[in-house]
């Protein structure tokens, strides 16, 4: 006996069996089907190594949690932003997915993102430099040259609010339920990695051929 073997048991003994814990479910693309333009999925879901948006080989990964309410909430921010934002924490849902982008789209993706905080810097300067100069003009026309300055830095921040919303979000959530989460952003070359999936009422349910 080496010593790295474990000792002979006594006669009559068994080895004891592992322990059995619970390991986590493994999500994996069989959970992910195509509807028409969305893409189906379980709420936690691995996506396949390529690209969304071209289903070219993926370089890089990316794991995001995203979250979903029903849109009538969205009525609640006429009567007051804290009621809306109170109950869009309690009753929205939440999705897990992790896909993937290749080299061109991640290089646009960064230059998105770059654009995006450029523009926030300016509006931000423009803003706070013209409130500053609002406070200590000392005539008319300054003041309007500051309120310029104010007005501009708000439209550079509603730019980049809009370039934000086109280059961060990788898949956006369309529908989550207790089971499945919908979402749209994968080009039609991705979604042919899927089985389709069939419609069922106001909901969407796999076949039962592709589970």
């Amino acid at each position: 006996m080496t010593p790295s073997e474990p000792p002979p048991l006594p006669p009559g003994k068994t080895s004891p069996q592992p322990l059995q814990y619970a390991s986590p479910v493994q999500p994996n693309a069989s959970a992910a089907w195509r509807h028409g333009k969305l893409l189906l999925a379980g709420r936690v879901v691995e996506l396949p190594d390529a690209c969304i948006r071209c289903n070219a080989p993926a370089v890089k990964r990316f794991r995001k949690d995203v979250y979903w309410h029903e849109p009538w909430l969205y009525a609640l921010v006429i009567p007051g932003i804290l009621i809306y934002a109170i109950l869009a924490m309690v009753l929205r849902k939440k999705a897990t997915y992790s896909c993937g982008l290749c080299a061109e789209h991640v290089k646009r993706r960064g230059r998105g993102l770059l654009a995006m905080w450029i523009l926030v810097a300016i509006g931000v300067a423009g803003v706070v430099g013209g409130i500053a100069g609002v406070n200590a003009a000392f005539g008319p026309g300054q003041q309007d040259l500051s309120l310029v300055a104010v007005l501009t830095g708000f439209l550079f921040l509603i730019i980049a609010a809009g370039v934000g919303l086109v280059n961060v979000p990788l898949l956006r959530p369309k529908k989550i339920d207790e089971q499945y989460a919908r979402y749209t952003g994968c080009s039609d070359a991705f979604l042919r990695n899927f089985p389709d999936a069939n419609p069922s009422r106001d909901s969407v349910q796999p076949n039962s051929s592709s589970r």
